[in-house]
């Protein structure tokens, strides 16, 4: 977000897959057992990854290489890049577009809902990370945003998305290295996949 008053929000098109260690299953989530596996009910990567690590042992621990290629079969507790839900988004009748378009929505409204009690405040801008949960629809469902996520490259894919991220922001915002340039306002860039999102008739 480069601007609350008026409202400016960039989505980034590309994302962390989180994916538990354990199967989720309806018949035996809310069972005694169940209930006290956390980590059939959380995806949370740090909880996941040493259960994913006894599961699938070191050798496939890793779910891709530094170019973002996935590699081993064994994904549990992992952090998996954005194309491994395209599978799953195509059985349940929709597509990465039709998500994206829903998850812009969601940001936006989120904005709208929080802007009013952000102060006025020129030649700022604030990341958030917006966890997101998908039901078997394909719908997504805002858990949590967070102030200044992390951006630590615990996992390859970590490597890949969170340093393209930064220079998508860098770019938006038109940082420039010589400090006498104009650095007022921000634009979209064409290609980039940090997009305008809000307004809507600003691109």
């Amino acid at each position: 977000v480069t601007s609350f008053h008026p409202l400016r929000v960039y989505v980034y098109r590309d994302a962390l897959i989180r994916v538990s260690s354990r199967p989720y299953g309806s018949d035996t989530a809310f069972t005694s057992d169940g209930l006290s596996d956390l980590c059939r009910h959380l995806t949370n990567a740090t909880l996941n990854k040493s259960v994913g690590k006894l599961l699938c042992g070191d050798s496939q621990l890793s779910p891709g290489s530094s170019t973002g290629e996935v590699g081993p079969v064994c994904v549990a507790g992992q952090k998996l890049p954005l194309d491994r839900l395209v599978p799953a988004l195509e059985a349940a009748g929709t597509s990465l577009e039709q998500l994206w378009a829903k998850v812009d929505v969601c940001a936006t409204a989120v904005c709208l809902a929080g802007g009013a009690a952000v102060p006025r405040q020129p030649c700022c801008f604030e990341l958030f990370g917006f966890d997101v949960l998908l039901d078997g629809a394909g719908n997504p469902w805002i858990l949590e945003v967070n102030f200044s996520p992390a951006l630590d490259l615990d996992f390859p894919v970590d490597e890949v998305v969170k340093p393209a991220l930064i220079d998508s922001i860098v770019d938006v915002l038109k940082f420039q290295p010589n400090p006498e340039a104009s650095t007022a306002g921000d634009s979209p860039v064409p290609g980039s996949k940090l997009q305008l999102v809000f307004p809507f008739d600003a691109v």
